[in-house]
């Protein structure tokens, strides 16, 4: 017969149990990460709305000062009865106005393409990249105004196209 040992000391946890705690840590990191990319996800769109909003707001101001510039040389601008110096002059008023427009709208344009989204955020990228594509046709436009007036009064079927993809 053999006397019975009694052994004292810590055993080890079965393995199951650590594999287990360790699922339950990964299953934890794993959800935080998800609840703060969603948050960043959030953010982005909102710094982006907020931007693309002001930047909107520059072109409307544009847009609308030489709108207001070519209704104040009508109908001077395009009459054959005027004198082709005074029509020219008044041409040249309303690319001073375009030019004089360019540079805010590049500067909200410069403001939106600084805006942070990342690179996994492929929503906001698009959204960000459509309204840029918006304001370089803006830019355009107006640089093309800026050379010759009678841009204005031509389709411009780029910005059309740019125009209609802000649209959902």
């Amino acid at each position: 017969m053999q006397p019975d040992v009694l052994v004292s000391g810590s055993e080890r946890p079965p393995r199951p149990r650590r594999a287990l705690v360790l699922l339950v840590l990964l299953a934890l990191l794993a959800t935080g990460a998800v609840v703060a990319d969603d948050a960043v996800r959030r953010h982005e769109a909102a710094v982006l709305a907020r931007q693309a909003g002001t930047a909107q707001d520059a072109v409307t101001y544009a847009d609308g000062r030489v709108a207001a510039t070519v209704h104040y040389t009508m109908p001077l601008l395009v009459s054959a009865r005027q004198p082709a110096q005074v029509r020219a002059g008044l041409a040249r008023l309303v690319e001073q106005e375009a030019a004089a427009q360019v540079a805010p709208v590049q500067r909200e344009r410069a403001a939106l393409a600084a805006v942070r989204v990342l690179p996994w955020h492929g929503a906001q990228r698009r959204v960000r990249a459509v309204q840029l594509d918006y304001l370089d046709a803006e830019v355009r436009h107006l640089r093309a105004a800026a050379a010759d007036a009678r841009v204005l009064f031509r389709p411009d079927p780029g910005l059309d196209l740019a125009r209609d993809a802000l649209s959902p």
